[in-house]
């Protein structure tokens, strides 16, 4: 009587556990939802297309709002959420991987993020809004500040959405203020950051098999000490 009770509670708790990761899964997955839907509405608003707010009518009212802007920030706001998670780290708050571990994420992200836009920059050869260069399409700036906001939300999301929402708040700024400095259109502020936080969720999926693959004495060491 007593091993058939117990039995049934194992039985009992094996169900949760995998109805709680087929929902993880699940909810992976659909993470990757938001930043291809702001990628695709990208590629639309390259236009002209009158059924939408395109780059065309962004810029009009971008810089009839702010006529003359001019601002560097920009170029020191992308680096803002990856400083703030390593400073994070460096102070004991601890997230989803230690210092080591998310530098080397971070180095990755950047590899894959940059390397496609940078591709699609020479590729696609869209002129800027300002008239200076033919290399607007997506923008750089953009993708770096959102691949440091994924990665923010990667490692701490899950302690506070105030971690998440204060990295996607400034990647955010950063891609408006480029639009404000009439350096790159909507199009390609809105494609720069679903570049930057999609490559970040393919790093941080594939980051642990590859290690488990390769380091696998060090993934068990660290077990152990768990």
């Amino acid at each position: 009587m007593i091993i058939s009770h117990s039995q049934g509670q194992v039985g009992n708790e094996e169900v949760p556990q995998s109805a709680k990761t087929k929902f993880s899964k699940q909810k992976e997955i659909l993470s990757y939802l938001p930043p291809l839907l702001i990628t695709a509405y990208g590629i639309m608003a390259i236009g002209p297309n009158p059924s939408i707010y395109d780059r065309f009518a962004a810029k009009r009212d971008v810089q009839k709002a702010f006529p003359g802007f001019y601002s560097p920030a920009d170029n020191y706001m992308q680096f803002i959420p990856t400083a703030t998670v390593f400073g994070l780290s460096l102070c004991g708050i601890k997230g989803k991987h230690n210092l080591k571990d998310q530098i080397i994420l971070y180095a990755c992200s950047m590899i894959l993020s940059e390397g496609i836009a940078t591709g699609l920059k020479y590729t696609t050869k869209v002129l800027r809004p300002d008239n200076s260069t033919y290399n607007s399409f997506p923008s750089g700036h953009t993708t770096s500040a959102f691949t440091g906001a994924e990665q923010m939300n990667q490692e701490y999301g899950s302690s506070s959405i105030l971690y998440s929402l204060f990295g996607y708040t400034v990647a955010s700024a950063t891609g408006y203020m480029r639009m404000m400095n009439n350096r790159h259109w909507l199009s390609d502020v809105l494609v720069g950051a679903g570049i930057g936080m999609v490559s970040t969720k393919l790093v941080y999926a594939v980051y642990p098999k590859i290690k488990k693959r390769f380091f696998p004495d060090k993934v068990k060491e660290n077990y152990s000490i768990m």
